[in-house]
C-alpha cells in the first residue's frame, strides 16, 4: 500500500524503525483513511510521504480526534486552506500533537501582551517552529522582547521574537561583538534591531562585508547603517556595489553632490526607480548602463561554479 502512494523504500524503512507500531495496523482501516484526507485537502502524494517518513507519529494519531480538528481549527485561523497546509509542512508536531499543546498556549501569550491576530498569523505563517518550543522559553522570549522597547501592535514584534528563538545565546552575543567592532553602541545596536530584526539573522560574514563595504570603500560612519538597518540585509553584488559603482562615478564628474555618496534610500530604491533617476536621466546613461552592467555581471560569475 505504502509503495502505490509514493513511499519510497528507504522511507518505508525509516517509517517503521521509528514506528513499527504501524506493523501492526490495519492498512485499510487505519492507514489509507488519514492518507486520503490529506490528499483531500491539497497534500500530493510526495508530500505525505515526505510528512509520515518524517514525523511517522502522524500515522498513529486519530484521524477523527486529533487530525482534523486540528487541520480545520489551523485552517480556521490563518483563514487560508494554503497557509495550513505551509504551516503544516514547515512544523509536522503541531499536527501530531494538536493544537492544544503547544500552539494555543502560545497564541494566548501574544495576545495578553496586545498582539494583533494578524500579527499572530504571521508569525504562525513564516516561522511556524516557533510554535513548537517550550512555552515557558517562550513566554521568557516575549518577555526580553517587551524589555527591548518594541511595540506589540508593529510586526516587528513578533519578528524579534522568531529571531530571539532562532538565534542562540552564544551566536546572538558574537554577532553583537561584531557590530560592535564596528563603533556601533550596544544601544545603536538595540535600535537597529527594534526597527529590523532580522540584522541578527544575517550570516557574520555578511555583516563584515557590508559593514566593510559601506564604511572602508564608501567612507560612511557606522551609524548610518544602524539608522537604516535593512542595508544590511541587501545583496552587495547585485545591489550594493553596481549602485555604489553609479554614483561614485557620478560624484566623480560633479554631476551629483557628494551628500548623494552617502544616502542610504539610493540602495533601497527599486532598480526601476533607480535606473530611471540616476541613469537613464544623464547624457552619460550608455556609460552609466555599461558600468551598471558590468558590476551586475562581475556578481553574477563570481556565483556560477568553476
Amino acid at each position: 500500500m505504502l509503495n502505490n502512494h509514493c513511499f519510497s523504500k528507504p522511507q518505508i524503512l525509516d517509517l517503521i524503525k521509528r514506528e513499527p507500531r504501524l506493523l501492526l495496523a490495519n492498512p485499510e482501516k487505519n492507514i489509507l483513511p488519514k492518507l486520503n484526507f490529506f490528499y483531500s485537502v491539497g497534500f500530493s502524494k510526495p508530500d505525505v510521504a515526505c510528512m509520515f517518513s518524517l514525523c511517522p507519529r502522524i500515522l498513529n494519531r486519530s484521524l477523527e480526534k486529533c487530525i482534523v480538528p486540528t487541520f480545520n481549527e489551523l485552517s480556521n485561523l490563518v483563514q487560508s486552506r494554503e497557509k495550513t497546509i505551509s504551516i503544516i509542512r514547515g512544523n509536522l508536531r503541531i499536527l501530531s500533537e494538536g493544537m492544544n499543546i503547544n500552539v494555543a498556549p502560545k497564541i494566548d501569550i501574544l495576545r495578553s501582551c496586545g498582539v494583533p491576530d494578524s500579527n499572530i498569523h504571521r508569525l504562525l505563517y513564516m516561522w511556524p517552529r516557533v510554535f513548537t518550543t517550550r512555552t515557558s522559553g517562550f513566554k521568557n522570549v516575549v518577555e526580553v522582547v517587551e524589555e527591548m522597547g518594541i511595540n506589540p501592535l508593529k510586526s516587528q514584534f513578533v519578528v524579534a521574537i522568531a529571531v530571539k528563538l532562532t538565534v542562540n545565546k552564544s551566536l546572538w552575543e558574537k554577532k553583537l561583538n561584531f557590530y560592535k567592532m564596528w563603533d556601533l553602541s550596544e544601544e545603536e545596536i538595540l535600535v537597529a534591531f527594534r526597527k529590523y530584526p532580522f540584522i541578527m539573522l544575517t550570516s557574520v560574514h555578511k555583516i563584515m562585508a557590508v559593514m566593510d563595504f559601506f564604511v572602508k570603500k564608501m567612507g560612511w560612519e557606522s551609524a548610518i547603517i544602524a539608522r537604516r538597518p535593512t542595508l544590511i540585509n541587501l545583496s552587495l553584488g547585485r545591489r550594493i556595489i553596481p549602485r555604489a559603482a553609479v554614483i561614485q562615478f557620478l560624484s566623480s564628474k560633479g554631476l551629483i553632490g557628494r551628500k548623494y555618496t552617502k544616502m542610504p534610500t539610493l540602495f533601497t530604491y527599486s532598480e526601476e526607480t533607480f535606473l530611471q533617476r540616476f541613469v537613464n536621466s544623464y547624457d552619460e546613461a550608455p556609460q552609466l548602463l555599461k558600468l551598471y552592467k558590468e558590476k551586475l555581471d562581475l556578481s553574477k560569475r563570481a556565483k556560477s561554479p568553476a
